[in-house]
């Protein structure tokens, strides 16, 4: 009985230590980044006061003119608009650009016959496909939509190839010699091996999205973000046009940390076996 005990308490022990450490851990990685946040709003905040440049003012006054604009009503439907167009486009990006680039990484005739388009569209800025896109679908949803996909898809395709091609050959021999299908292949071997490279792409695909969709509000149709950003900068509003940067930035932030807490859910093992 008093073995028992004792096992239960070292067991209870070692479990707290378990998460003493984590904690921890989570602490080292958060406190930098918290204390580079910190440092720089002081430092905008007493630069713009201390310079008293028409073009950097203190960060209270852009929170003041955030207050203003949210006051008017206009940011709320304004930005809702905007992250419409975000997640439609981006979910469309993700979808197709993963099923395209595990077609390319798997069968060459794929890749071979696609690839000059996606070399082409990766190095070639989206903007110029503007005027096709304007005439296509008119100043409305569906651009902004293309916009948004046009600037994530391309990279989230090449990262999945690079995944696909970086699976291990011997896992998919293996595979095979105890009779898997290809279905299987796909699901059992190269997606989960292929998956944080996916991730990566997904990541930068999300950051990507974003500029898309303030560059398809501000170039092609005048709502959301994009509109008040323009119609700021238009009348030298100079704090509610950094009023409105901010948002965006603040939009950014969370969708990307959005993609990296599902990157560490479902590609946590990988940490884990690199660990080891």
């Amino acid at each position: 009985m008093t073995s028992s005990l004792n096992q239960l308490t070292d067991k209870k022990s070692e479990a707290q230590t378990q998460k003493s450490r984590l904690t921890g851990q989570r602490l080292d990685k958060w406190w930098p980044s918290l204390a580079s946040i910190v440092v720089g709003v002081v430092a905008w905040e007493l630069l713009g006061r201390t310079l008293n440049f028409p073009f950097f003012p203190p960060l209270s006054d852009i929170v003041v003119a955030w207050l203003e604009i949210y006051q008017t009503g206009e940011l709320i439907p304004e930005l809702l608009g905007s992250l419409r167009s975000l997640v439609i486009g981006y979910a469309l990006a993700v979808v197709l650009g993963i099923g395209l680039g595990m077609l390319m990484g798997r069968f060459r005739l794929v890749e071979y016959f696609f690839n000059p388009f996606i070399d082409i569209n990766v190095s070639t800025p989206t903007l110029i496909y503007v005027p096709i896109l304007f005439a296509i679908f008119g100043v409305g949803d569906a651009t902004r939509y293309t916009i948004v996909f046009m600037y994530a898809f391309f990279i989230i395709v090449v990262n999945t190839v690079t995944g696909i091609h970086g699976v291990d050959p011997t896992l998919v021999e293996m595979a095979r010699s105890f009779g898997a299908s290809e279905g299987q292949l796909f699901r059992k071997i190269m997606l989960p091996d292929a998956l944080p490279m996916i991730m990566a792409g997904l990541r930068i695909g999300m950051s990507r999205a974003v500029k898309g969709m303030i560059n398809g509000e501000l170039f092609i149709a005048l709502v959301g973000l994009g509109a008040r950003l323009r119609f700021y900068s238009g009348a030298f509003n100079i704090e509610k046009v950094l009023a409105i940067l901010l948002t965006i930035i603040v939009v950014a932030s969370i969708t990307t940390a959005m993609v990296q807490w599902l990157d560490r859910r479902v590609t946590g093992w990988a940490e884990t076996v690199q660990n080891r």
